[in-house]
């Protein structure tokens, strides 16, 4: 029997399939994975607005850090319902420029303007802040910002 245990040990691991051993999709197994670089921190601002055009800063941490934007939602509603433009600026290869759609107040729901970056895009330089600057909502507006990134 202490001879048969080794064979039918190394039985079963040599006919397993290795998809079945290491495989994501494996039932039972799971697979960590970064949702930011090795060593980066985490980076989050929000802010809230009315009816004029308002910003948010993901601020640099030291300076020698660099300030990736890895996403911005912007929600805004007004008495009429209309579109203005957004920036972020601080990016490297200039200005990104948006259109923000606002809702009107008495309409159902409120649009989220979401924009994702993958690739995060980084700061034009070390020790650099990106700013996200939203529109001008317009008369009884309310709005607000939130954006995340990494810092590294």
């Amino acid at each position: 029997m202490k001879k048969l245990l080794p064979w039918v040990a190394a039985f079963c691991i040599a006919t397993t399939p290795s998809l079945a051993l290491f495989d994501q999709q494996a039932p039972g197994l799971v697979t960590i994975t970064a949702e930011y670089p090795f060593k980066s921190i985490a980076n989050t601002i929000s802010a809230t607005g009315t009816t004029t055009a308002f910003s948010a800063t993901l601020p640099v941490g030291t300076a020698f850090q660099t300030v990736y934007i890895c996403g911005v939602v912007i929600d805004a509603a007004a008495t009429a319902g209309t579109v203005v433009p957004a920036t972020i600026t601080g990016t490297s290869g200039g200005t990104l420029n948006l259109l923000e759609n606002v809702a009107p107040l008495a309409g159902t729901g409120n649009p989220h303007n979401f924009y994702a970056f993958t690739p995060c895009i980084p700061a034009s330089a070390v020790n650099t802040a990106i700013v996200i600057n939203a529109g001008a909502a317009g008369a009884a507006g309310i709005a607000s910002i939130s954006a995340w990134g990494y810092l590294l």
